[in-house]
């Protein structure tokens, strides 16, 4: 092709103007509009970035993930403690299991539950049906069940009870607490 001229043809087939996004919407809540903009500032954070935003920005930003790191630290200590917590009660139930009076599994598994800040010596008495002076009333219901019958008498220094069990058992408590009891036989 010789002594041809090459002629560049521009074609211009349509030009569009890109829509203009929709404004967001600015949350109303300020707490909830300075964590949108702390999400925001986020996104792609470079220490290059960091350097040029200003301090009021920098301060959000370490607030935010003040937070949520505090947040996460929360939960795994508390996780970590209900592992630690389980851990112990099984130990307990295995060893109260080794009680003189060899209570069932579900009985150890259930004191345990029901008293987990109980001292040894009162959790070995409750599993084994046991009652003791200074007990509670929890622990004496726990202990021994309900009682057929509860007599009660109030007067300048508290409340008296009497709890009648069969076979002639009876259970005195001053103020919610065991002071005595009796059998009759």
């Amino acid at each position: 092709m010789k002594g041809c001229t090459w002629v560049a043809i521009l074609l211009v087939v349509g030009c569009r103007e890109r829509p203009t996004p929709e404004p967001e919407t600015q949350p109303t809540d300020p707490a909830v509009a300075l964590d949108a903009r702390a999400q925001q500032l986020s996104i792609g954070l470079t220490d290059s970035i960091l350097r040029q935003l200003p301090d009021q920005d920098v301060a959000l930003l370490t607030r935010l993930y003040d937070t949520k790191i505090t947040a996460m630290v929360t939960r795994e200590r508390e996780r970590r403690l209900a592992i630690a917590k389980k851990e112990e009660q099984v130990k307990l139930v295995v060893r109260i299991k080794e009680a003189s009076c060899n209570p069932s599994t579900a009985r150890a598994q259930k004191t345990v539950s029901a008293f987990p800040d109980a001292s040894w010596d009162d959790l070995i008495n409750l599993a084994c049906h046991r009652i003791w002076i200074g007990m509670s009333e929890a622990q004496l219901q726990f202990s021994w069940g309900t009682p057929e019958r509860r007599n009660n008498s109030t007067n300048a220094s508290g409340t008296n009870s009497q709890w009648v069990y069969g076979s002639g058992y009876y259970v005195y408590l001053d103020d919610g607490v065991v002071e005595s009891w009796q059998t009759s036989q």
